[in-house]
Formats: structure tokens, sequence, C-alpha cells
């Protein structure tokens, strides 16, 4: 996916392509990958797409809580839960409906989750 993105000038997805290859680094024991990852994602972002922003998100908590970061991975979802919610952030009751994936993913490494009432 990085050699065709990079050949074929698609930054979106070499973003993506960097963000899961750096990922999978961190998972095999590379901690240093870990701002790589940040970096895929905002060569992604710049491009002025939020496709598959809220996974990008995911990914990232994983890899953290992979590599013993649980407090950032708890952040981390947090941040996941906002960019579902898209507008409606500033709304915090209307991320009551899809605040249960992050909130398991918080129960692994029990943290708490965030109380959106």
């Amino acid at each position: 996916m990085i050699a065709l993105s990079e050949a074929q000038g698609f930054p979106f997805w070499l973003g993506v392509g960097r963000a899961f290859h750096a990922a999978a680094r961190v998972v095999a024991g590379d901690l240093g990958a870990l701002p790589e990852i940040l970096d895929g994602m905002a060569l992604a972002g710049e491009t002025g797409s939020q496709a598959g922003a809220p996974a990008l998100f995911a990914l990232l908590a994983e890899a953290q809580q992979a590599a013993g970061q649980l407090a950032e991975a708890q952040g981390t979802s947090r941040a996941e839960v906002f960019a579902q919610c898209g507008e409606r952030a500033t709304d915090l009751g209307s991320a009551r409906s899809i605040v249960r994936l992050p909130s398991v993913r918080m129960a692994r490494f029990n943290a708490k989750a965030p109380d959106f009432r």
C-alpha cells in the first residue's frame, strides 16, 4: 500500500498505510514506531478527508495499549468518540450511543470509561 501510494501520489492512503505499518511494528515490540502512527494520521488528515479517522484513533489506542501507555490509550479512546461524533462532539449526550466501543477497549486495560452525562 505504501509503495503504490507513493508511486501514484495518493497521500491519504500513504498516511493510512504508514500508520498501519507503524502500528504493526509497535505490536511487534518496536516502541519507537509510535510517533510514526501520528505522522501517518497527520498525512492522511492533511488531505482534508476525515474518512477513517475513528479507525485510525482506534489503531493508535491499540498500539499505545500494546506499548504499555495505558493513560495515553484511554485519552486516545476518548478522542475516538469525538471523532465518531463529528460536529456533535460539543453535545456530549450525543456520544452516549457510540461510547460502548471505546468503553470496551478501556475495560481491557482497567481504565474508567468517560462519563458523558
